[in-house]
């Protein structure tokens, strides 16, 4: 069960992933996600390390974005980071459904 600072990080994390719509920034996201992952260590190893998968997937395409220099995310990368976000946003709801 999170604690209090925890559920405040998982408040702050589950905001950064909704705002990313209106930002678009993947490299902010990408950034945000790994400095609040790295302040929940110790919440339940098994579900960090689905947490930090899914961050490692968004690092992939944004290295491979940026490794062809293309600025414009195609269609199917959208689509995948957007099934990463959701997916990450059920992990946070799960254990902020936890503490209550």
């Amino acid at each position: 069960m999170p604690n209090e600072y925890q559920i405040r990080q998982l408040s702050l994390l589950k905001k950064i992933i909704q705002n990313y719509n209106q930002n678009k920034s993947l490299n902010n996201l990408i950034s945000d996600i790994e400095s609040l992952i790295d302040l929940l260590v110790g919440l339940d190893e098994a579900w960090e390390e689905k947490v930090r998968t899914l961050w490692f997937d968004l690092e992939i395409i944004y290295s491979m974005k940026h490794s062809t220099q293309s600025l414009v995310l195609t269609n199917e990368e959208i689509s995948e980071i957007n099934t990463i976000l959701n997916n990450l946003s059920k992990l946070i709801d799960e254990k902020l459904t936890c503490q209550k």
